[in-house]
This record gives structure tokens, sequence and C-alpha cells, in this order.
């Protein structure tokens, strides 16, 4: 077993003089900029994702949503948009244990807002969201859950380390790139994937003469964009 301990270096301007979260600041600068040299494409899709939540709230503008269960899932659409952004930003910073703490919870609400379709709403209150129904993400729940709760020692090398040797680790007081940031970046783009059906189909129930066009075409520019890009997640995907 490694024996792990923390050791402060200097090697990402932890003495600047200025403070904490100047560093934190500039340290989240370093990782960003880490991101975008080794994938370059990024800014068009995260850029693709939010030019999606601009024109399907802009739709919603205004609409008046009288059942319950259609507003329930309204709510929980903007709650998704709004978690997601934060989620992305913690992920182009490298705080992985952040952005996954947000990630299972938008897995959550993704599954509740399967469950409004297909349950009464008084049976679903009070109750943790059945991620198993949201497939194939639904198998990460495990791993974003033990991060999120800190379950043990290994779940904190998402802060980051280096090895000095093959017997201990030095544990990043500031955020540093490192893979888990693409790979969080991929949950991510999963889960916006899949809230795009969930919002189409929200969309059909409350917007009178909806057309499934216009977001049809958006998702195979996000999906051809993503397939020229060296984003691992999108590489994968057949378009």
């Amino acid at each position: 077993m490694i024996d792990s301990y923390l050791a402060f270096s200097g090697l990402f301007h932890m003495n600047s003089g200025k403070g904490y979260v100047y560093d934190l600041c500039s340290c989240r600068k370093e990782a960003m900029d880490a991101l975008l040299k080794a994938y370059p494409s990024i800014p068009g899709v995260f850029g693709r994702m939010t030019s999606f939540f601009t024109d399907f709230s802009h739709r919603l503008d205004g609409i008046e949503v009288g059942d319950e269960g259609l507003l329930y899932k309204l709510l929980l659409a903007v709650s998704f948009m709004r978690t997601h952004v934060c989620a992305c930003e913690h992920i182009f910073n490298s705080e992985s244990i952040e952005s996954a703490t947000l990630l299972r919870k938008q897995l959550e609400l993704i599954a509740r807002m399967k469950e409004v379709d297909v349950n009464q709403l008084s049976t679903l209150f009070g109750r943790v969201p059945n991620v198993s129904n949201v497939r194939p993400m639904n198998v990460l729940y495990g791993v974003l859950s033990k991060i999120a709760h800190n379950a043990d020692v290994e779940s904190l090398d998402m802060l980051g380390f280096r090895m000095e040797d093959e017997m201990h680790k030095h544990f990043c007081l500031y955020p540093v790139y490192n893979e888990n940031t693409i790979f969080s970046f991929g949950i991510a783009i999963g889960l916006f994937l899949m809230f795009v059906v969930e919002a189409i189909h929200l969309q059909k129930g409350i917007i009178p003469g909806y057309d499934v066009q216009a977001d049809g075409d958006a998702v195979i520019d996000f999906l051809q964009f993503g397939k020229s890009s060296n984003i691992p997640f999108l590489n994968k995907i057949e378009v």
C-alpha cells in the first residue's frame, strides 16, 4: 500500500504571497490552459451545449404550465442547466471532486425526470431517484457517489497528485490538469445528451406546435463536431 502524505511544494505557485484565492485562481487558469492545449475543440463542444440551453430557455419564456408533473419536470430542467454550467466550470479547472459531486446530482436529476413520466408525483417525493433507469450512464453512479462522499482515502486521489517514487505521493494543494479532467468532461457530455432527450419530450408537452427539427439539427451538429474532435467520449459515437 502506498504511504500517502501531503507535500506542498512551490510547483503550482504556492508562494506568490498574494493569498490562497489568488493562487487558486492562478492554478485554475494553468489547468484550463493545459486542458485546452490537449483538447482545443472543448470550447466548441461546450458552446454547443450552452446554445441548446439558450434556445430551450427562450422557447419556454412566458409559457404557463398548469400540470403539476410538467411543472416539476420543467423546474428540474432549469436546475439541470444551471448545474451543468457549474459542473463544466469545475471540470475545466480540473476540480474533479467538485465536478463529480455535481455530475452525480445531474445523474439523479435525469433519473427523476424519467420517473415523472411514469409515476404519480406523490410516490416520488421523499425518495432518492432510481438511477438504474439512466442507462448506460447509471454504471458511473457508484464511482461518483464514492467520490462525493469521500468514502475512502483513494477517492481523494481526485485532488490530484504526482508520484515522488513508487511509495510516495505528492498531493496538490491546488487543482492541476490530469487525465481525470477529460474523463469527467465525457460524463458531462453523456448527461447532456440524455438531458436533450428529456428536454425534447418536455417541450412536446408544454409548447403548442413545437417542432423538434431545430433541436434535432442541433444534436446532429453537436455530434458531428464532436466526431471531428479528439475528445474520447465523442469519438466513440456513431453519427
